[in-house]
């Protein structure tokens, strides 16, 4: 496990390559795990715990694989909408593997109403704080360790926040309320964590 060099560009990255080392690390983790869920294989659950072990010790390991097994639960149990992620080796990064890794960021860097924005845009109302108190402590722990993820934040950037009842409602930019309407009047019933 890398940690970051404190760089912190602010345009959003569009491939593997333009992450900082600890963020490839997240993502690499994001896409074992689930490639590991969806194969039924402990093969892929086993390279990312002896990667976290060997990064963070026993101990603060399995507590970050915990916390990283309990986000991918909440995502696969209330998913707002059906995840996208690449193969482990792919050089690409999805907008959902970017999502994942912003959210952990976010709670990181203690931008609570960012990661509510993030985790609601990703998953239903009820599922919501779970996935909020696992990056949270899996935020904690890397920190811990003098792991961080970059703080890629931009104020004005959310373009939607929840409103009471569950629905979506676009924030800050009033040309992307329409998008994110349609966005929301999606059926959640059959989302799923998928490979792209």
């Amino acid at each position: 496990m890398s940690r970051t060099t404190g760089r912190e560009d602010r345009a959003d990255p569009a491939e593997m390559a333009d992450l900082e080392p600890v963020e490839r690390f997240i993502v690499w983790c994001f896409r074992r795990w689930v490639i590991g869920a969806h194969d039924r294989s402990t093969d892929h659950w086993g390279m990312v715990w002896n990667e976290l072990a060997g990064g963070l010790g026993a101990a603060d390991g399995r507590e970050a694989l915990t916390q990283f097994s309990g986000m991918i639960r909440a995502l696969q149990e209330h998913a707002r909408k059906t995840i996208h992620h690449h193969g482990p080796c792919c050089p690409c990064l999805g907008p959902d593997e970017l999502r994942f890794i912003r959210l952990i960021a976010a709670c990181q860097h203690r931008r609570p109403g960012e990661a509510r924005a993030l985790a609601e845009w990703m998953i239903l109302p009820d599922g919501a704080t779970a996935l909020l108190q696992a990056a949270t402590r899996l935020g904690q722990i890397l920190r811990a360790h003098d792991v961080m993820l970059p703080d890629r934040y931009v104020p004005g950037r959310h373009v939607v926040g929840v409103v009471p009842g569950g629905g979506l409602r676009a924030v800050g930019d009033p040309r992307r309320a329409r998008a994110v309407a349609e966005f929301a009047a999606q059926p959640a019933p059959g989302a799923r964590i998928v490979l792209h």
